[in-house]
This record gives structure tokens, sequence and C-alpha cells, in this order.
């Protein structure tokens, strides 16, 4: 069954893009659970049934390295509103967090820890001062109107991310966002990091004893990783914001409750 526990977090990057191969597509539709293949099927566009589908294979890929069991061994259920359910046991509870955008999929798993990624490709066009105004804390809106114009976009990004990473981990511990400033109710605050892959922000949070991954160094090689305990944020605002369907949307008009595929 492999390790009881695994010594630090995990974080796993997949593309997704139109060059999948269809017979290869078809052949993990195969191992998924058939609530995951309901959804995917059920899923309109192309791009997001690939984002779906490899968020899925990138988790049991994971779990397979991690704990030396085969992909196809792997029970991963659907739950609506809600991140899938493992199913299947494990040596040590297990959390995980997922995430796509654009071409790009995000997986960051951990024992003895909540986590939460988040990932956004960065190639359109906002009002990224006003999109701050209506769903940042008036401090994240003067740091980015401190900013140069041209560094502006690259930072609205990276307040994004990690405010949906930071929702995700307070998901994952019962919802108490409340406590989330003491860590969610742990021993120890939460750990954020933010960085950038090309045309992407990427961010985690983690609340708990495990270090943060290595590998994401071998994602962003020379490039500048940043680590901080705290984010500034009104969680209730960023919450309602991420939720809601505007009429001038500004991000894509799906429901968000802090999970993601």
């Amino acid at each position: 069954m492999g390790p009881t526990t695994f010594p630090a977090a995990s974080l796993w990057l997949a593309s997704c893009d139109r060059g999948l191969n269809p017979d290869w597509e078809a052949a993990q539709l195969v191992i998924l659970h058939e609530s995951e293949r309901r959804r995917y099927h059920g899923l309109l566009r192309p791009q997001r049934r690939r984002q779906f589908l490899m968020g899925r294979v990138l988790l049991r890929r994971a779990l397979s390295t991690l704990f030396d069991r085969l992909p196809t061994s792997w029970r991963i259920t659907e739950r609506l509103g809600q991140a899938p359910h493992l199913a299947s046991d494990t040596p040590s509870p297990v959390a995980f967090s997922l995430a796509h955008s654009g071409d790009r999929v995000a997986c960051m798993l951990a024992s003895g820890a909540m986590v939460g990624v988040d990932i956004e490709h960065m190639g359109r066009q906002r009002d990224f001062l006003g999109l701050a105004a209506h769903c940042f804390h008036p401090e994240n809106v003067r740091q980015l109107q401190a900013l140069q114009v041209e560094e502006q976009v690259a930072g609205f990004y990276r307040l994004w991310t990690l405010h949906e990473a930071a929702l995700k981990v307070c998901n994952g511990c019962n919802g108490r966002r409340g406590e989330y400033l003491r860590g969610c109710g742990r021993d120890r605050a939460p750990v954020f990091v933010a960085t950038l892959l090309g045309e992407y922000s990427l961010a985690l949070a983690m609340c708990g004893d495990v270090p943060l991954p290595e590998s994401i160094r071998q994602f962003c090689p020379g490039g500048s990783i940043e680590v901080q305990e705290s984010v500034i944020w009104d969680h209730h605002r960023v919450e309602r914001c991420i939720r809601e369907r505007s009429s001038t949307p500004f991000f894509p008009p799906r429901p968000r409750s802090g999970v993601d595929i």
C-alpha cells in the first residue's frame, strides 16, 4: 500500500490542449467512476471536458505515485456543488485540491494538512482595478494601485489566485472561514505561495504540518516564488464575488464555492 504518510505536499501540473489524442481520452474515460463519466458527458465545451478529464487523470496518477497503486484502483466520486470525493482507503487521510484554466490543470495533495491550489490564465483584458475594488479588501486595492500599470495584471491575478486557494483550504476545514486567520482551527497559520508560470498565475495555500512541495521549483526554474504567512482579505466579499453571476462577467459565469473540478 506504500507509505502511511508522505513527507511534503505534492504539486502536479499538466497540459490539456487540443492536441490530446481522442483515443487517449477514450482510454482514460474507462478508469473513471460512473458519476465522473456522467459529469464529463454533461459538459458542453470540448475544452471544459478536457480540463475535467485531465484533472481526474492527474489526481489518480499523483495518488498512485504516492501510495504505489495502479491508477485504475482509485475510486473517486462526484458530489454536487462540492469537490470530488476520494472513496478509496488510504493509509492516512489525504487532502487534495484541483484547479484548471486555459490548457493547464493543477493538482495538489498532502497528508496531515489541508491544501488549496488555484491557477488562472492572464490573457484576458479586464478592468482590473474596478474588479479589485469590487471583490478585494481595500488594502489589496491600494497595493494594486501602487503598482505600475504594466504590473497590475499580474498583481490582480496573484491576489485572485491566492484568495481562491485560501477559500479551498477553508472549505477543507469544514468551512470554518471565521477561523481563517487563526489557521482554520489548526495549530499553525496557513502558508501561501504565489508564482507565475508564463501566462499563468499559480497560488498554493496550506494549513498543517508538512513542508511546501519541492515540485513547484521544478515548474519555475529560476522564477520568483513568493512565500508568505498571511493574506489580507475580506473573505465574505471574495466568496460572494466568486459565487455570483455578474451581468459583466469577469470570470466564466459558473457557480463557484471555493472548490474546483
